[in-house]
């Protein structure tokens, strides 16, 4: 389920910026991808963002993605372990995190993330709830 987070409109610079007027989140986690490894974390179930209630039981959350370094082309799925896509087109449950992309996802399901980079990548997720 795709997620809209709202931009927020700027008259002066005739642009948007993506600071969707969300709380700072205290339900962040990060990690490192190597080259072909698959990771998953699970998205909480309780919790909130610092001034609300942290003992709400949340049905969904927006999951608000980070990648470093930019352009890194890093994958995700919560249908399974994500995948990194072979030379023709396929019916896959990964997608590739584009920039400032958010998702609203179940609590308690996990999320799967790889890269294929030789590099790896710096991945990071917060999870804001919405009910």
């Amino acid at each position: 389920m795709t997620a809209s987070l709202p931009a927020t409109y700027n008259k002066n610079t005739n642009s948007q910026t993506n600071d969707w007027g969300l709380l700072i989140c205290d339900l962040n986690r990060t990690t490192t991808l190597a080259a072909d490894v698959a990771q998953s974390v699970t998205v909480p179930t309780t919790g909130g963002c610092l001034g609300a209630s942290t003992s709400r039981t949340n049905k969904f959350y927006y999951a608000v993605f980070g990648v470093a370094p930019a352009g890194a082309a890093v994958f995700v799925s919560n249908t399974g372990t994500a995948v990194i896509p072979t030379g023709s087109f396929a019916s896959t449950g990964s997608e590739m995190i584009k920039p400032e992309m958010g998702r609203r996802v179940q609590g308690g399901s996990t999320l799967s993330f790889i890269t294929h980079d030789a590099a790896g990548a710096v991945i990071s997720v917060a999870f804001f709830p919405t009910e």
